[in-house]
Parts: structure tokens; sequence; C-alpha cells
């Protein structure tokens, strides 16, 4: 059985362009939304629309690299320190085919958008649930199953605190994972929507750790970053160790307005 839902409105104007989402189960997070939803088996949904349509080209043109161009135009790949410098920085430095990993936050909103994959299943995140801390323990399974590629993680610094533990996995399994925090001090996505909606900073800032020492204590590298060059040194020097790195990129708080 098929439940279709046209979603997320009561009229639904057929002279838009929907967005049609098809899954097992019913959007509940409400974090991507779609136009029509289809709660349904995916391969016989698929089959039943496809069914009696030719196949024909969808782009004439270079639609998808202009897209792309447009994409990378959004995003400032020139900031001299910042979140969006740690991500541009980190692209230029590590290996075309680095598997990336990151978890939820400002930071996740802002890497999905710059990061340039070379083929499917080389950027892995919880996009639909938004897992803190997830990033860590990705990296250290992918870095175990395919130890001839690099791996690099992505985490806001209360992610990385609330499963740094795994740090000790990382070290008994041998794998020379990079693990990259974005050190704000703050839950830096919920501490934007408290002042976007004019509520007072409740909960949202803390102190500042030093993860390069974090790192060390587990068995591994350990680096303090400020700058692109600090962060460039420390990534080449990762990409040597035969042990994992734990690299603590210090950013300024509210370093996420204007970006996301």
């Amino acid at each position: 059985p098929i439940e279709m839902r046209i979603g997320w409105r009561e009229v639904w104007d057929p002279a838009e362009v929907p967005v049609i989402d098809i899954a097992h189960a019913s959007n509940s997070h409400y974090m991507h939304r779609s136009g029509v939803s289809f709660v349904a088996a995916v391969a016989p949904t698929l089959e039943a629309l496809s069914d009696g349509v030719k196949a024909r080209k969808t782009w004439s043109g270079d639609e998808v690299g202009a897209l792309q161009a447009a994409l990378g135009r959004a995003f400032p790949r020139d900031d001299v320190w910042g979140p969006a410098a740690i991500v541009d920085e980190c692209r230029k430095t590590l290996p075309p085919e680095t598997v990336a990993t990151v978890d939820s936050g400002a930071h996740r909103i802002l890497l999905s958008q710059m990061w340039s994959c070379p083929g499917p299943r080389t950027l892995l995140q919880s996009s639909g649930l938004c897992t803190m801390g997830c990033a860590v323990p990705l990296a250290i399974g992918a870095a175990h199953v395919r130890p001839d590629r690099p791996t690099v993680s992505f985490s806001g610094d209360a992610g990385f605190l609330m499963v740094a533990g795994e740090l000790g996995t990382a070290r008994e399994l041998g794998t020379r994972a990079i693990f990259v925090v974005f050190a704000d001090a703050s839950l830096a996505l919920i501490e934007k929507k408290q002042r976007q909606r004019q509520m007072v900073n409740a909960g949202v800032d803390f102190g500042r750790h030093d993860f390069a020492a974090i790192g060390r204590a587990f068995g591994g590298q350990g680096f303090t970053v400020t700058d692109r060059a600090e962060l460039r040194i420390a990534l080449q020097s990762a990409l040597r160790a035969d042990t994992f790195s734990v690299i603590g990129a210090m950013i300024d708080r509210q370093a996420y307005d204007g970006r996301i």
C-alpha cells in the first residue's frame, strides 16, 4: 500500500514544481520538507512512477555545472579564518579521495554546501536524525574498513566532547583518522536561533577546552590551530602519522553569522 501526502500546506499549487520524497516511514523530524511525500517501499514506487516513461535527456546544456559554480560562489572560500576557511583549507589540503564525516550543527550546514565529493559514500552524515557526535564513530568505522583512504571527521566542540571516549577505540583499532573540531565554545546553531527569535541566551555557551591534549591523552597526535597556515601544517602531519590526530580549530563565537 502507498500512502501519499501533499505536504506542509492545505493547498498545493500544481503550477509549482514539487520536491518529491519517497520513504519507508513518515517524515517526523521536519528538518527537510517536500511538496509530495510517498510513504512506501522505495524500489517498487520508483518502478511504478517510471512505468511507460521514455528516457530522455534531462539537461541539454551545462545546467549542473552552472549550478555547481553558483553554489561555489555563494560561500566565502577566501575567508582569512573562520568555519568557511577551515572547510576550504581541509578540502584543498586533503587528497580528493578523502572520506569525510560530519555531525550535526552549524558546521554541518556549511560543510555540506562547500565540500566536494569525488564519488558516492565519500561524505557520511546523519542527515535526517541530526545526531550530535556521530562524526567521530563514523570516521573510525570508515577508516577501519578502508585504511588505504584518508578519513577526516568534522565535529562541533560540544558534539566531540559527548563522544571523546571513542578515541580509545580509534587507538585500539590503529586507525589513522583525522578529527577536526570547530571550537567556538558554543552550540552555535541553537544560539543563532535564539538571537533570531529575540530570546534570551540560555544554555548554549560553555568553556573552551584543550582538544589537542585530549587527542594526545588517548595516544594520538594533537594540534591547536588558529589560522590557515597552522591548519595546513597540522593536516599534512596527520596524513603522515601512523596514529589518529585531533585538530582543535579555534574560532570565535557567532563565527557562523553571515555564513549559513
